[in-house]
């Protein structure tokens, strides 16, 4: 074989090795094969988001959920740094929140709600703060409902800490501002100077300084409401159904309550009894523990924490589900 015959043999063998191993290698490079991914995952998205709804924030929801947080963030800071004008400030929104509520619920023909007690216990703790802050014996009154039924109320109504919504917001504005405004007042006494806290020298409680006053002031207040709407208004509640009570909304329409289907076991007669037994039960449930919140700071922080907890994780539940149903509409449209 000649010298040229086997030089040609040879670089014919080397090229064929060349372009099979071009041919065993990846058909593109890391960062190509990373842009394909890329372009692939960027349509998979686009395909995904068609399904996410359109729509609009109304004005009135940005301002909510502004003074949502501006209220969440500044009480915070007035709490840390000077607790003592926790009163005032408390004032200064539960005013206008009030006015705007009863507009409100009056366009929803829901303004009996209004006289639901922890409207009356929230007037309470007002007449204290203002109007009788050296008596220990109000006090300890105020303290038994604010963290009694008032804080309870978050768990038992589902409230729900949902910023963009003013009557979410209100609703937890008035179970979870009188709790924390007790907790203040009881736990650090140097900031408070002008009020009076304590019924006997250790600065403690038992329960007939605030379990039974709390009874006593449930009774007035549960005979005051059965003789408002069951006696007063009956004739004038009779002719307009669609006005909202507490005792209709919970035995006649709030039917996916478990409330609801506890009051239909029970004859339309005897509903409004078990009504108000009902609400003995809770009142008397809830004030057990205020005893022992008012001695220790440790159990008293614990019961808010968990409230204020509950009130969070119902208010995430409300966005992701809502989110979620509004897509699934838009996908199965």
């Amino acid at each position: 074989m000649s010298t040229s015959t086997t030089a040609a043999t040879t670089q014919q063998e080397a090229q064929n090795g060349l372009e099979k191993a071009l041919n065993q290698a990846p058909s593109s490079s890391p960062d190509v094969a990373a842009k394909k991914k890329s372009s692939t995952s960027s349509k998979t998205s686009k395909l995904s988001l068609k399904y996410i709804p359109k729509f609009s924030v109304s004005f009135n929801d940005k301002v909510a959920f502004t003074f949502g947080v501006l209220l969440l963030v500044s009480t915070t800071f007035i709490f840390g740094y000077a607790p003592k004008w926790l009163p005032q400030w408390y004032a200064l929104w539960m005013v206008p929140l009030m006015i705007y509520r009863f507009f409100d619920f009056h366009a929803q023909h829901a303004h009996y709600f209004m006289i639901d007690f922890c409207y009356i216990g929230n007037l309470a703790l007002m007449i204290y703060l203002f109007f009788y802050p050296t008596s220990p014996q109000l006090f300890a009154l105020t303290f038994a409902n604010n963290n009694g039924p008032i804080l309870f109320a978050i768990v038992f109504w589902r409230n729900s800490l949902v910023f963009h919504d003013w009557d979410k917001l209100t609703s937890c504005f008035i179970h979870t501002f009188p709790p924390l405004i007790s907790f203040a007042i009881r736990w650090f006494p140097e900031q408070f100077p002008e009020y009076t806290t304590c019924i006997e020298p250790t600065c403690e409680v038992n329960w007939t300084h605030t379990v039974l006053p709390h009874l006593g002031f449930f009774l007035f207040w549960l005979t005051s409401y059965y003789l408002k709407t069951e006696h007063v208004d009956k004739k004038f509640l009779q002719k307009r159904t669609h006005l909202i009570t507490s005792y209709r909304w919970i035995t006649e329409m709030d039917k996916k309550s478990k409330s609801y289907q506890l009051g239909q076991k029970f004859s339309p007669q005897a509903r409004l009894f078990a009504f108000m037994v009902f609400q003995l039960f809770f009142h008397l449930l809830t004030v057990i523990p205020t005893t022992f919140m008012f001695n220790n700071i440790y159990v008293n922080a614990v019961i808010l924490l968990f409230n204020y907890i509950v009130m969070v994780h119902n208010g995430s539940n409300f966005y992701f589900e809502k989110f979620v149903k509004m897509v699934a509409e838009k996908k199965e449209a």
